[in-house]
């Protein structure tokens, strides 16, 4: 665990050494899967196992909203680009 600058660094030294890494977001938030969506759009050495779990995004109110799709696009607002709802808090 850690940042999300730690994970990504974290998957520069196993580049380093050969191996692949994953992206897991299983059973999580639409905003624990934008940041390992966005996790995933910079780390270069992806194995096929990544993993974008979308399961629980209709149960968090985000702007973008974000679906389950076969593709997600990565969002680009401030932070990890996404805004929860007040409501929330």
């Amino acid at each position: 665990s850690g940042s999300l600058l730690e994970l990504a660094t974290m998957a520069t030294r196993a580049r380093e050494y050969g191996m692949t890494a994953s992206v897991v977001s299983a059973f999580g938030t639409a905003l624990e899967a934008t940041a390992n969506l966005q996790l995933a759009a910079v780390v270069d050495n992806l194995s096929e196992g990544v993993e974008i779990c979308t399961d629980l995004l209709a149960d968090t109110e985000s702007t973008p909203k974000m679906t389950q799709a076969p593709e997600l696009h990565v969002p680009d607002n401030p932070g990890v680009g996404v805004t929860l709802d007040d409501d929330l808090f």
